[in-house]
């Protein structure tokens, strides 16, 4: 539905699931799903957002029922408030799609253009392949012998600007937190998210305490990016944070998971695979969490001993 590619539909309830290689499983709702070409028409040129909206989302949440279901109000926003990334972006996602795929250096990996180029947020297959060619005439990798762009191996060039992306993450001092911003979860973040990001040694960056005058995806989308790790507390189930949690992993970056056990049987996860820091108070979240900071990321650049 949101892209060209064939894709397996099912009905569950009182929505679609639509499971698609490219933009991975998502929901829609009755309306969207027969709204859907008008609504994909008035964006024709921003439909590729949307694939790498939903693909990012699934790709924190493995329980399909969890998914998001959009509606056509929720595509409209999405749509019109996503910007494109800029073409170093995408050079930078491809490159590091690329170092994740090699086992040791030299190593030549092979790229779907077909299934992943929402990863990168381009537009389509034949936007993957040319960034693919810009990676190899800036010499960051090489194709194989008969030049093919989807055989590719990062080069010493490509390693080292591997590196730099690296260090930018490792020095940087931000903390992004994925939360639900209501009053019911105030105390969460001021009594313990808060206290246990600063006395780690990192600041706490909230979206909504950030003046900005970007459109807000966009916005989050660069402190993502800016951020060292992220902070994701699923208490109340908001779809931002699975979204933003998604696109970290994305970036390769860790996420640390919270849930306050009330809500935690309800969360969208395989939690086998996710080591979440379940708590029942604000005093014992802070403690685990700042030692689960410590123990994993280390201390940050404003870590001061008492």
């Amino acid at each position: 539905m949101i892209c060209t590619v064939e894709c397996r539909l099912a009905e569950t309830g009182n929505c679609y699931l639509y499971v698609c290689p490219a933009c991975g499983p998502y929901n829609v709702c009755e309306e969207l799903k027969y709204w859907a070409k008008e609504i994909m028409g008035d964006f024709a040129g921003k439909r590729h957002l949307l694939s790498a909206y939903t693909r990012e989302a699934s790709s924190a949440i493995k329980k399909p029922a969890g998914l998001e279901i959009l509606t056509v109000d929720r595509v409209k926003r999405i749509l019109s408030e996503s910007a494109e990334s800029t073409v170093l972006e995408k050079l930078d996602s491809l490159l590091m799609i690329a170092a994740r795929k090699s086992e040791i250096f030299g190593d030549f990996c092979n790229l779907d253009f077909d299934f992943d180029y929402p990863l990168l947020r381009a537009r389509n297959s034949d936007e993957m392949e040319n960034i693919a060619h810009g990676l190899i005439q800036q010499g960051l990798a090489k194709s194989s012998y008969d030049g093919d762009a989807r055989n590719i191996a990062v080069t010493v060039e490509g390693w080292q600007r591997v590196q730099e992306q690296q260090l930018y993450r490792e020095k940087s001092k931000n903390v992004f937190v994925a939360m639900s911003f209501s009053d019911a979860t105030f105390h969460i973040f001021e009594q313990a998210i808060d206290p246990a990001i600063r006395g780690a040694g990192f600041v706490p960056i909230r979206v909504d305490r950030q003046e900005h005058t970007d459109d807000i995806n966009d916005f989050i989308i660069r402190q993502i990016r800016a951020s060292r790790f992220m902070v994701s507390d699923f208490t109340e189930h908001k779809n931002g944070v699975y979204f933003e949690s998604g696109f970290m992993l994305g970036l390769e970056r860790r996420v640390i998971w919270t849930c306050h056990r009330d809500h935690f049987g309800k969360t969208h996860f395989d939690t086998n695979h996710r080591a979440f820091i379940v708590y029942g108070t604000v005093e014992e979240l802070r403690k685990k969490l700042e030692d689960r900071i410590i123990a994993t990321e280390g201390y940050g650049p404003n870590y001061k001993q008492t």
